[in-house]
């Protein structure tokens, strides 16, 4: 019977903790949203989702006192977008931090493919180029593979019908998603190629 009514105690004492974690998170949250400038609230709402401390460290929960002063705090990040209003100190401390982060354009940068990586489809790459066919074959089901002049060999993809003579002009497109389209530069008519070499 003891160790029922322990039980029933630890449940009770379990759920008005919980209540009482959601009453400082709503106002926390309620403290966040009343923050005006966009960076100082977003910095306020990433303080409250970040992840818990570990175990071994004890972290005390805010009250509605420090909830109120992170309010005050976050207000008073808050600066004019002015540079001239800002304080001298601040001023001058931007002024040093800024030769440190431009880079002389002469100088190569360093690691070109780090800074781009991710990037590489934001790019802007030639949408399409001409040639002229150097010689045509047929492929597995009939499918064209076509020689140009500047030595890429393309393959077609699809099962359109294309009709190209040796020394005519054609034009390769790139589409959406890593596709290319080859067709006849004077033409209508177009095929999904992928290059083989």
């Amino acid at each position: 019977m003891l160790h029922r009514a322990t039980v029933v105690v630890c449940i009770a004492m379990l759920s008005v903790s919980q209540a009482r974690a959601e009453d400082d998170l709503r106002q926390a949250l309620a403290a966040c949203m009343d923050i005006s400038r966009d960076t100082s609230r977003l910095a306020c709402f990433d303080r409250l989702a970040a992840p818990p401390a570990p175990t071994d460290q004890i972290v005390e929960q805010p009250s509605e006192p420090d909830v109120r002063s992170q309010q005050e705090e976050a207000h008073s990040l808050e600066q004019p977008a002015d540079p001239a209003a800002r304080p001298a100190d601040e001023q001058e401390a931007a002024a040093q931090r800024a030769p440190e982060s431009v880079a002389s354009p002469s100088a190569p940068r360093a690691n070109d493919d780090e800074e781009d990586f991710g990037l590489e489809h934001r790019k802007v790459r030639e949408r399409q180029f001409e040639s002229r066919v150097s010689s045509t074959e047929k492929g597995n089901f009939g499918r064209l593979i076509v020689h140009l002049e500047n030595g890429q060999v393309w393959r077609q993809v699809d099962s359109k019908r294309l009709v190209l003579r040796r020394g005519q002009a054609v034009t390769v497109t790139r589409g959406v998603m890593n596709s290319f389209f080859l067709g006849a530069t004077d033409g209508r008519n177009r095929v999904r190629v992928k290059r083989s070499r």
